[in-house]
């Protein structure tokens, strides 16, 4: 695995995209599971590129380059693996859900993996993207009423955000079930940070885990786990 992981680093960090484009789909024709794609691939790739910025073996500006491919090859994946046929056996659309990351934040791979994750499980979703403010969150939200609202934050001087967000999402009327995750959940307790009710994620697995357990019909609230 740690070969296909500096594989794929070479290539996002040259901007190979059409590159890219051909493993993804050699990673549905040999229908490698979709965890195992974000986590050990996608995720593990970004890691390693972030390791060798931090020994200044490349700059910055290669960083976002690889970031930038990493997130192409995210957002297509879902597509592309249900254009494969290799997804039929999914539940109807019950259940929406919104995702973005706190104002100031700019680290969004992750919340776009996420996404990715309810995508497939057939859920109705809504990528708000990097950086969103807390009103323009709560307008979006008033008005599409999510079953879930999930929101990443990575740099710790953003931890503070939380509160205010998770205080104010809370109140909304119609109750949405609020995900907490992101590179600082694995490092900090966020639920320092959060409302009693508010779930933490801290990776990827746990994620795809809640959905399988209230995807359940004994456990069908959003909100349980």
């Amino acid at each position: 695995m740690r070969v296909a992981v500096k594989q794929l680093a070479e290539l996002f960090l040259k901007g190979k995209v059409e590159e890219s484009l051909t493993i993804m789909e050699q990673w549905i024709e040999k229908e490698v599971p979709s965890m195992e794609v974000y986590e050990e691939l996608l995720t593990e790739t970004m890691y390693h590129i972030g390791e060798l910025w931090e020994e200044n073996q490349i700059t910055v500006a290669d960083e976002h380059i690889a970031s930038n491919v990493c997130k192409y090859i995210a957002s297509n994946y879902v597509a592309a693996k249900k254009k494969s046929h290799l997804d039929q056996e999914r539940l109807k659309v019950k259940n929406k859900a919104m995702f973005f990351c706190v104002d100031e934040e700019k680290h969004d791979l992750g919340i776009q993996m996420v996404s990715n994750i309810f995508k497939e499980s057939n859920w109705d979703v809504r990528l708000l993207g990097a950086s969103l403010p807390l009103e323009d969150a709560l307008s979006f939200a008033r008005k599409w009423q999510p079953d879930v609202i999930g929101m990443s934050v990575s740099i710790a001087y953003h931890l503070p955000s939380i509160i205010n967000y998770t205080n104010e999402l809370q109140q909304l009327s119609f109750k949405p079930t609020i995900l907490v995750g992101g590179r600082l959940a694995r490092i900090y307790n966020l639920k320092e940070y959060c409302t009693d009710n508010t779930l933490v994620f801290q990776n990827l697995k746990e994620v795809h885990n809640w959905i399988n357990y209230i995807r359940d019909d004994e456990h069908g609230d959003a909100s349980s786990f």
